[in-house]
């Protein structure tokens, strides 16, 4: 089994990316995917992207610093599946009043909230696992 795991540059935010190679295929991976350094995770995107299809792309949380990217991940390149915290509407709303509070909210992430399963499904996502 091999497994490789890198940690792109893209300044305060997070963006992960693996593969895992257990002899019956490989398994790529993202992890978070956003920057308060546009220019930086968009480069890192692109890398990403062109490596091809992505399995699984898990977001720990929906600080704008964390997600960011996503939409412009999901227009690069194929993601399977998204693994997501569950939210209920209260903490949501809690989420992007925080980020308004900080200047750091965009139209993706006030688009997003009203239907995130039906969101990344309109791109293209398969399933999209909702964690608690």
């Amino acid at each position: 089994m091999q497994v490789k795991m890198i940690q792109h540059a893209v300044g305060q935010g997070g963006l992960f990316s693996g593969e895992l190679n257990a002899g019956q295929g490989l398994l790529r991976w993202i992890y978070d995917c956003g920057s308060n350094q546009r220019d930086a995770l968009l480069r890192e995107i692109k890398t990403v992207a062109e490596s091809g299809e992505i399995d699984l792309l898990f977001l720990s949380h929906l600080d704008s610093d964390h997600i960011c990217g996503v939409d412009q991940l999901l227009a690069q390149v194929e993601v399977r599946e998204v693994v997501l915290p569950y939210l209920n509407e209260r903490t949501l709303l809690a989420t992007i009043a925080r980020d308004a509070s900080r200047s750091s909210l965009n139209g993706t992430m006030v688009e997003a909230a009203s239907d995130l399963a039906g969101w990344f499904g309109s791109r293209g996502v398969e399933t999209i696992t909702f964690v608690c």
